[in-house]
Protein backbone atom coordinates (compact mmCIF):
# COMPACT_ATOMS: atom_id res chain seq x y z
CA UNK A 1 0.00 0.00 0.00
CA UNK A 2 3.05 2.31 0.65
CA UNK A 3 4.00 1.81 -3.10
CA UNK A 4 0.45 3.38 -4.57
CA UNK A 5 0.71 6.46 -1.45
CA UNK A 6 4.55 7.29 -3.02
CA UNK A 7 3.55 6.98 -6.53
CA UNK A 8 0.17 8.90 -5.60
CA UNK A 9 2.12 11.60 -4.18
CA UNK A 10 4.44 12.46 -7.06
CA UNK A 11 2.35 12.26 -9.53
CA UNK A 12 0.03 14.82 -7.63
CA UNK A 13 3.91 17.04 -7.02
CA UNK A 14 4.30 16.49 -11.05
CA UNK A 15 0.72 18.15 -11.52
CA UNK A 16 1.00 20.93 -9.68
CA UNK A 17 4.62 21.77 -10.59
CA UNK A 18 3.85 21.71 -13.98
CA UNK A 19 1.34 23.84 -13.81
CA UNK A 20 2.84 26.38 -12.13
CA UNK A 21 5.97 26.48 -14.48
CA UNK A 22 2.99 26.69 -16.79
CA UNK A 23 1.31 29.53 -16.02
CA UNK A 24 4.76 31.01 -15.44
CA UNK A 25 6.08 30.45 -18.62
CA UNK A 26 2.65 32.06 -20.14
CA UNK A 27 2.69 35.17 -17.82
CA UNK A 28 6.60 35.89 -19.25
CA UNK A 29 5.35 35.09 -22.83
CA UNK A 30 2.36 37.21 -22.42
CA UNK A 31 4.58 40.04 -20.97
CA UNK A 32 7.24 39.74 -23.61
CA UNK A 33 4.46 39.49 -26.72
CA UNK A 34 3.42 43.03 -25.28
CA UNK A 35 7.01 44.46 -25.45
CA UNK A 36 7.95 42.68 -28.88
CA UNK A 37 4.58 43.02 -30.76
CA UNK A 38 5.11 47.10 -30.90
CA UNK A 39 9.28 46.54 -32.26
CA UNK A 40 8.30 43.83 -34.57
CA UNK A 41 5.32 45.71 -36.14
CA UNK A 42 7.97 48.69 -37.07
CA UNK A 43 10.70 46.69 -38.25
CA UNK A 44 8.24 45.31 -40.90
CA UNK A 45 6.57 48.46 -41.12
CA UNK A 46 10.65 49.95 -41.73
CA UNK A 47 10.84 46.90 -44.13
CA UNK A 48 7.81 47.60 -46.22
CA UNK A 49 8.37 51.61 -46.63
CA UNK A 50 12.07 50.53 -47.88
CA UNK A 51 11.02 48.06 -50.32
CA UNK A 52 7.49 49.86 -51.91
CA UNK A 53 9.48 52.23 -54.10
CA UNK A 54 11.39 49.48 -55.89
CA UNK A 55 8.31 47.25 -55.80
CA UNK A 56 6.17 50.08 -57.59
CA UNK A 57 9.01 50.37 -60.18
CA UNK A 58 9.12 47.27 -60.68
CA UNK A 59 5.66 47.29 -61.37
CA UNK A 60 5.47 50.51 -63.71
CA UNK A 61 8.38 48.64 -65.95
CA UNK A 62 6.15 45.57 -66.20
CA UNK A 63 2.91 47.65 -67.40
CA UNK A 64 5.56 49.67 -69.46
CA UNK A 65 6.67 46.80 -71.22
CA UNK A 66 3.14 45.10 -71.46
CA UNK A 67 2.12 48.37 -73.38
CA UNK A 68 3.34 47.70 -76.96
CA UNK A 69 1.93 44.52 -76.93
CA UNK A 70 -1.32 46.14 -75.58
CA UNK A 71 -1.16 48.78 -78.42
CA UNK A 72 -0.05 46.41 -81.75
CA UNK A 73 -3.50 44.41 -80.79
CA UNK A 74 -5.49 47.81 -80.86
CA UNK A 75 -5.14 50.01 -84.44
CA UNK A 76 -4.97 53.35 -84.70
CA UNK A 77 -7.98 54.52 -85.54
CA UNK A 78 -8.90 52.44 -82.45
CA UNK A 79 -6.40 54.34 -80.13
CA UNK A 80 -7.53 57.57 -81.93
CA UNK A 81 -10.94 56.80 -81.27
CA UNK A 82 -10.51 56.18 -77.43
CA UNK A 83 -8.49 59.18 -76.60
CA UNK A 84 -11.07 62.20 -77.66
CA UNK A 85 -14.58 61.60 -78.44
CA UNK A 86 -16.62 62.88 -81.24
CA UNK A 87 -18.29 66.20 -80.60
CA UNK A 88 -21.86 63.83 -81.48
CA UNK A 89 -21.20 61.26 -79.04
CA UNK A 90 -20.53 64.29 -76.60
CA UNK A 91 -23.93 66.37 -77.54
CA UNK A 92 -25.86 62.83 -77.70
CA UNK A 93 -24.80 62.18 -73.80
CA UNK A 94 -26.04 65.76 -72.79
CA UNK A 95 -29.25 66.89 -72.26
CA UNK A 96 -30.16 70.40 -73.00
CA UNK A 97 -31.00 71.24 -70.03
CA UNK A 98 -28.58 70.65 -66.38
CA UNK A 99 -30.72 71.28 -63.26
CA UNK A 100 -32.78 74.80 -63.33
CA UNK A 101 -33.43 76.47 -66.68
CA UNK A 102 -32.33 79.96 -67.07
CA UNK A 103 -33.49 82.64 -69.56
CA UNK A 104 -30.01 82.78 -70.77
CA UNK A 105 -30.00 79.32 -72.26
CA UNK A 106 -33.41 78.51 -72.70
CA UNK A 107 -34.38 81.23 -75.35
CA UNK A 108 -38.60 81.19 -75.26
CA UNK A 109 -38.62 82.16 -71.82
CA UNK A 110 -35.88 85.06 -71.97
CA UNK A 111 -37.93 86.14 -74.49
CA UNK A 112 -40.90 86.43 -72.42
CA UNK A 113 -38.93 87.24 -69.23
CA UNK A 114 -41.25 85.49 -67.58
CA UNK A 115 -38.85 83.11 -65.85
CA UNK A 116 -36.61 85.73 -64.22
CA UNK A 117 -39.86 87.43 -63.04
CA UNK A 118 -41.58 84.17 -61.74
CA UNK A 119 -38.42 83.64 -59.94
CA UNK A 120 -38.18 87.43 -58.21
CA UNK A 121 -41.74 86.69 -56.91
CA UNK A 122 -41.51 83.22 -55.86
CA UNK A 123 -38.30 84.54 -53.64
CA UNK A 124 -40.15 86.91 -52.18
CA UNK A 125 -43.00 84.68 -51.53
CA UNK A 126 -40.62 82.23 -49.52
CA UNK A 127 -39.02 84.90 -47.72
Amino acid sequence: MYGFWVEYIFVCAYRKAHAVVKGIASTLGNLLMVVLRPVLLGIITFCEDLISPFTRMASGIRHIRELPQELSDAGSDQIRAAKRPTSAAVSASTTRFSGTPSPTCYPPLRRLCWWSLSATAWGFVLC
